[in-house]
């Protein structure tokens, strides 16, 4: 299921947990790194991605927690409205490879401005 951000927003990150196979957190052998980025199917600027380690309140990291950090901006992945950006995720856990996809849509819809929250 892809993630849906705002156009208009300069960066967007996108959570994701290492677990073993019994389903705990865990380290990776080494920080995931980014195979691949494309933008509507077409292979584009992997440097706009990076990962970062979470942090807790200490602030120390969490173990086999991070996140994707995306530029979305003109000197980065440059998206407009209706953008679909597709991130591969590479590690090794316990020596066999491991990873993922992150999906994220650009939506058309407004940033900053005032909203309502009732709940």
């Amino acid at each position: 299921m892809a993630n849906l951000v705002p156009f208009g927003k300069a960066t967007h990150r996108v959570g994701f947990n290492i677990r073993s196979a019994n389903g705990e957190l865990t380290a990776p052998d080494s920080l995931p790194t980014i195979l691949n980025v494309q933008k509507n199917g077409a292979d584009t600027v992997e440097t706009a991605v990076t990962v970062e380690q979470k942090q807790d309140s200490t602030p120390a990291p969490v173990i086999g927690a991070f996140e994707l950090v995306l530029d979305l901006s003109v000197g980065g992945l440059n998206v407009l409205p209706g953008d679909h950006l597709s991130v591969v995720v590479v590690t090794t856990v316990g020596g066999a490879p491991v990873n993922a996809v992150a999906d994220v849509t650009i939506a058309e819809f407004a940033t900053d401005k005032p909203e309502m929250i009732i709940g």
